[in-house]
C-alpha cells in the first residue's frame, strides 16, 4: 500500500541517519526510489580501514541523466563522514561498467572481504585464500559464461592520511629489548628519539615516513594543527606516484625539501654491504639530529626479508641498539637542528 511504502521510506531514512554499518542508501525523487546500494565495513587490512558498496542499482529509465554519478558522490560523502575515518571506498565493478568508475576516480584494487573469520588470520593467509577462491570462481563461472567469470575490484581513496599519534618512548624501547632478547643473552642497550607515528593509508609508506620525520624534527609543535600542502597531490602532479607509492629516494628528497620545508633534506643512496654498515649510518645520523628512512622488503610481522623488491616498504629509523656505550645517543638535544651537518655532501 502507499502508506506502507511511505512508512518503510521513513524507517530507512531514520536508519541511514543514525545506524552503524551496514546500511542501505536510497536515491529518491518525489518519493520514488530511483536507485539503491548497500554499504558495509571492509575487514581491517594493513593499509587501513575501508568500506564496501554492494548492489549498486540505478533505474534503467533514468540512466544517462547523471544519477549514477550523483549517487556515488553521495555514498562517498556518507563514508567520509563516518567517525571511523575510512581510507578507501571499495566496490566490485561488473564487466562493462569499470570505465564509469574510473572516471569517478576509482582504481583497480585487490579483492577485499567484510570480515568474519578472516579477522583471525594473518594478511598473507587471507591473501592466499582469496586468490584460491578467485581462481576457482573464474574456473567455474568462466566455463558457464564463456568469459572471465567476474567483475573487478576497485577502490577510491577517501583521505590522504591518518592523524599523528604520540608514542611512549620507554614502552617502545621495552618492546625492542624484549624482541632482541630472543637473539641472545648478551645485555644490550636501546636508544631512541621521539617520533610520532602515522598509520599509512594504502601504499603511502614513503609519504607517511616523511610526515613522521618532519614532526620528529620539531619543526611543528603540532604537525596536525599546521597542515602543509598535500604531499599526495604534489607527488601525483610531478608524476612521482599514482596512489601514494614512491619508488625513488630522489623523489622523496625533492618532496621533503619542496613541500615539507626540510631545507637540508638530501637523498643519499649508498651500497650497504652488511647490517653493520646500516647500523653505523643510522646511529651517526640520529646522533647528529637527523632522521633516516630506509627501503626494505617487508616480511611477516614487518620484519626484513629478501624478495627482490616485490614487497618494498619504507620505514623510518627511530633508534639504535647494541652493547652499552657502543653507540651515540640518537636524542642528544630536545630541539635538534634539522640540518646539523655542516658538510653539504657527506659520504655515507
Amino acid at each position: 500500500s502507499r502508506g506502507g511504502v511511505a512508512s518503510r521510506k521513513r524507517a530507512l531514512e531514520e536508519t541511514a541517519a543514525t545506524a552503524d554499518l551496514p546500511v542501505a542508501l536510497l536515491l529518491l525523487e518525489g518519493g520514488r526510489v530511483l536507485g539503491h546500494m548497500v554499504m558495509r565495513h571492509a575487514a581491517e587490512m594493513p593499509d587501513g580501514s575501508g568500506c564496501i558498496v554492494f548492489s549498486v542499482v540505478v533505474s534503467g529509465g533514468r540512466r544517462g541523466a547523471g544519477l549514477g554519478r550523483r549517487f556515488m558522490e553521495a555514498a562517498e560523502a556518507y563514508a567520509r563522514a563516518d567517525p571511523r575515518e575510512y581510507g578507501y571506498l571499495y566496490l566490485e565493478a561488473r564487466d562493462g561498467v569499470a570505465g564509469f568508475y574510473e572516471k569517478l576516480g576509482f582504481q583497480i584494487a585487490s579483492a577485499v572481504h567484510v570480515g568474519g573469520v578472516f579477522k583471525l588470520l594473518g594478511e598473507d593467509m587471507v591473501s592466499g585464500i582469496e586468490a584460491m577462491l578467485q581462481r576457482r570462481h573464474r574456473e567455474l563461472n568462466g566455463a558457464e559464461r564463456g568469459g572471465d567469470g567476474g567483475g573487478r575490484w576497485m577502490r577510491k581513496r577517501l583521505r590522504e592520511r591518518n592523524r599523528l599519534r604520540r608514542l611512549d618512548r620507554d614502552e617502545c624501547a621495552k618492546q625492542v629489548l624484549e624482541a632482541l632478547a630472543a637473539w641472545g643473552d648478551e645485555p644490550v642497550e636501546v636508544r631512541m628519539r621521539d617520533v610520532p607515528w602515522e598509520r599509512q593509508i594504502g601504499p603511502s609508506c614513503g609519504l607517511a615516513a616523511m610526515r613522521m620525520a618532519r614532526a620528529s624534527s620539531c619543526l611543528d609543535a603540532d604537525a596536525d594543527a599546521n597542515p602543509r600542502p598535500s604531499l599526495l597531490d604534489v607527488a601525483r602532479a610531478r608524476g612521482f606516484s599514482e596512489d601514494g607509492e614512491l619508488f625513488s629516494a630522489e623523489h622523496m628528497g625533492a618532496l621533503a625539501r619542496d613541500v615539507l620545508g626540510l631545507g637540508g633534506a638530501e637523498a643519499y643512496v649508498a651500497p650497504l654491504q652488511n647490517a653493520s654498515d646500516l647500523a653505523a649510518l643510522a646511529a651517526r645520523t640520529l646522533a647528529e639530529g637527523g632522521v633516516v628512512a630506509i627501503a626494505y622488503d617487508r616480511g611477516g610481522d614487518w620484519l626484513p626479508t629478501q624478495e627482490g623488491g616485490l614487497r618494498a616498504h619504507w620505514a623510518l629509523v627511530r633508534g639504535v641498539g647494541g652493547l652499552p656505550d657502543s653507540q651515540p645517543n640518537p636524542n642528544p638535544d630536545p630541539n635538534p637542528n634539522p640540518n646539523p651537518n655542516p658538510n653539504p655532501n657527506p659520504n655515507p
